[in-house]
């Protein structure tokens, strides 16, 4: 079950309850820790609050929520989909689309099983009925192999199902990290697919009691504001937001650093497209994601059969609320220079010595040049800027812990990048996507160590 303890018997305005992974860190961040501490984002908007860290499914994480033991708590939104389907009183609320994971979600398996076709031969650990079960689904349909074909072998935790794999149990399994980038540090394992690929994102999304909104409604916005200012510490102080999470989780500074790094966390403008505020019709791709998940859970008899239509139990105004006001979000493409097809054409490289993660004076310069031209034209685009590192010299799979430090290196190197855009040009942290591409993205052809440690930036 969820370690929580009562909502209402804690000298607290909100119990938190998130699992310690990428989707939820931000949370640490805002708070300062595993309880807001003065000066924390929470703290200066006047919300006391206190995180509970959970194990088990996400259906303990949603009893807590109805018996009043949670305030507060991220689900992905397939889970919350499922349960939200059986919760015709509306007891619970979404109001915030909090990421999208971008490779902390994964399919791991031993060395002979290179393909989601060859596990029709495999046994596969997952927890049932979770949104790793979800995405195995989603995955194997894709792939067009039949569910029936492929041995599921169901355990409860993302823990267990990892066990399972460590001790031959099993020939592969859906992990979250960090128990998906510990599964790839052993020998004779590989990725065979991950949420990386965009067509099989999983997203995260906050819920609350409904009674908890009405007895906050008006502050609400505000704690919604505190949660996405944990996200921008993330991306200008990653130093300082690293230790704070590591300290308030059971992770290392570097897996940390890997967990921010496989999530998409949101911003507003994300927000009003998801939710439906952008000018596009109410709900228009929560409510898609919500339908495709129940079609999901329906095939695995996670939910009773039938055609019944399940409105979005989602509270929008929050979000609303804090959109600006003199234009519509997201905001409208922006007329390009004469002669650009596309923003990348726009785009820049800055180059960093082997093991520096500082930018130097030429760096500085060319970051310089690009808010410039974000001053003429550019002012509402997205930037999405991506690092990148070395590969180990004896192959991808010789040096794990090598490996595992690249990754470090190019997240430390993107959030240079940004913290010099925040900081000294001032370009507000929600339009950035911050990216560490670890050795994922090198030039073998050129073959040029200083070009594979580049962080590049564009305009989206």
């Amino acid at each position: 079950m969820s370690r929580v303890h009562g909502a209402e018997a804690q000298d607290v305005d909100a119990v938190i309850g998130a699992h310690p992974y990428g989707s939820a860190l931000s949370v640490y961040a805002a708070a300062g820790g595993e309880e807001s501490v003065p000066g924390s984002e929470f703290a200066t908007r006047g919300f006391r609050v206190k995180i509970k860290k959970l194990v088990g499914t996400g259906d303990d994480a949603y009893t807590d929520l109805l018996n009043k033991r949670l305030d507060v708590a991220v689900l992905s939104t397939d889970l919350a989909a499922r349960l939200a389907a059986g919760d015709k009183a509306g007891k619970v609320k979404t109001i915030l689309l909090i990421s999208y994971s971008q490779g902390s979600l994964g399919l791991v398996a031993q060395d002979q099983y290179l393909t989601v076709r060859s596990l029709s031969a495999a046994r596969v650990g997952v927890p049932e009925y979770s949104p790793s079960h979800y995405y195995l689904t989603k995955l194997l349909r894709a792939y067009g192999v039949p569910l029936s074909k492929v041995k599921t072998v169901a355990t409860d935790t993302t823990a267990k199902a990892d066990d399972l794999l460590r001790t031959s149990q099993v020939e592969a399994a859906v992990l979250w990290t960090p128990y998906l980038t510990r599964a790839l540090k052993r020998p004779s394992m590989s990725l065979v697919a991950s949420t990386r690929e965009g067509d099989q994102l999983i997203s995260s999304v906050l819920v609350a009691r409904t009674e908890w909104l009405d007895q906050h409604d008006a502050r609400i916005p505000d704690f919604i504001a505190a949660w996405m200012a944990g996200v921008r510490r993330t991306q200008s102080d990653v130093v300082e937001s690293t230790r704070v999470i590591a300290q308030a989780t059971d992770l290392d500074d570097t897996e940390v650093y890997e967990a921010l790094a496989r999530s998409k966390q949101t911003s507003l403008s994300d927000n009003a497209e998801f939710m439906g505020l952008s000018g596009k019709g109410p709900f228009i791709r929560y409510e898609r994601d919500v339908q495709d998940a129940l079609r999901t859970w329906r095939e695995l008899k996670a939910i009773p059969p039938g055609d019944d239509v399940v409105r979005p139990a989602l509270r929008s105004q929050y979000v609303k609320a804090l959109l600006p006001r003199k234009a519509p979000v997201p905001q409208p493409e922006p007329d390009r220079k004469a002669g650009t097809q596309h923003s990348n054409a726009l785009a820049k490289n800055v180059y960093f010595a082997k093991g520096k993660v500082t930018l130097d004076a030429r760096a500085k310069q060319v970051i310089r040049e690009f808010a410039e031209d974000e001053a003429h034209g550019f002012g509402g685009s997205r930037i999405r800027i991506e690092g990148n590192a070395d590969a180990p010299k004896e192959g991808p799979k010789a040096n794990r812990a090598l490996q595992r430090a690249n990754l470090s290196y190019s997240v430390q190197r993107a959030m240079a990048v940004a913290t010099e855009l925040i900081t000294v040009h001032g370009i507000e942290p929600d339009r950035l996507i911050v990216v560490g591409n670890g050795a994922q993205r090198n030039d073998e052809e050129k073959n040029d160590v200083d070009h594979n440690r580049r962080t590049e930036f564009y305009f989206e």
